[in-house]
């Protein structure tokens, strides 16, 4: 009998990357609301007593599932944080040098997004993908947990955590207010696609930039990381986790090939940002693969080993 120490890392990587984001947030003129975060609080008090009780009915399956959400969890909170402390420096925004880097690459965000708008189903299945990331992100971990794929739940957590911990870095360099709004795409003029995403950010995204002090709340948070794409970066990493799930394999991939298209149409990103998300997810991946996480294996002691128990 052994205590199986192997998906620690991952819990004790979570936290510390949640303090980390924490403390930087605080040092670079963010005050955060810590009262609005009680809701998110109490789910992951919940998550704990889950993982207490399915410890106690011994269902391992389920109890590395509630730790993949509580890790999950932490990460999502400590990335929120930490892409609002990038957006402090304020360096002049990017969109100049973005839509010329699309021109270079032949790409031309308001012909496509004309041409996709034309269809009702096509723009319905791009929103639709477009808005499954977030549930993605908590669901494939849950299932890889619930299939005994644990290596492989601990490879897209830990993706998911440097891919955002990386593109929020490199933001800092290129901010942007995206290019529906360099272009004037206004959501009036779309028929089908909603437009939201185009500039439902700005709000909190030049307050980061300007006010002296920027208090950030839960009910006021949204995404404001656009160079590389986050949401582009996820696809593929969604689409790669969900492989070793054989009825998942093939309708992951094309989901997420479908989120992967969606990040202009309607996440309103350059595409010189799309395929910089594409080349850092599958940089990060291939890192991870190629330098795995240890897999800890802790004895118990021998006042308290069971008769027949070996080393």
């Amino acid at each position: 009998m052994q205590i199986d120490l192997q998906r620690m890392p991952i819990i004790a990587f979570s936290a510390g990357l949640l303090a980390a984001a924490t403390a930087i947030a605080e040092f670079s003129g963010i005050r955060i609301d810590y009262a609005s975060w009680a809701p998110l609080a109490q789910v992951l008090l919940g998550l704990i007593f889950g993982w207490l009780y399915a410890g106690w009915r011994q269902m391992p399956a389920v109890q590395i599932a509630t730790e993949y959400v509580f890790a999950a969890s932490l990460i999502s909170i400590a990335i929120l944080f930490y892409s609002y402390a990038t957006a402090r420096p304020a360096l002049p925004l990017a969109d100049p040098w973005l839509a010329h880097a699309d021109v270079l690459l032949g790409f031309h965000v308001p012909s496509v997004v004309a041409w996709i708008d034309r269809s009702a189903i096509l723009s319905w299945v791009f929103e639709i993908t477009y808005h499954s990331m977030a549930v993605q992100l908590f669901t494939i971990p849950i299932l890889l947990a619930l299939t005994g794929k644990q290596d492989a739940g601990n490879r897209m957590l830990l993706c998911y955590a440097l891919i955002c911990v990386i593109a929020c870095t490199i933001s800092i360099y290129f901010p942007s207010i995206e290019a529906f709004a360099h272009y004037g795409i206004r959501a009036s003029d779309l028929k089908n696609l909603s437009g939201a995403f185009g500039y439902h950010f700005h709000t909190t995204f030049f307050a980061a930039r300007n006010d002296e002090i920027f208090t950030l709340s839960l009910g006021m948070t949204s995404g404001i990381i656009s160079f590389p794409s986050i949401h582009a970066a996820l696809a593929i990493l969604c689409g790669y986790a969900t492989w070793p799930i054989r009825l998942l394999r093939y309708p992951g991939l094309v989901w997420n090939a479908f989120m992967f298209a969606a990040t202009v149409p309607v996440g309103a990103h350059y595409g010189v940002e799309v395929v910089a998300g594409a080349g850092l997810a599958c940089v990060v991946i291939w890192a991870v693969r190629a330098f795995p996480m240890p897999a800890f294996q802790w004895p118990l002691p021998a006042s308290v080993r069971p008769q027949g128990y070996r080393t």
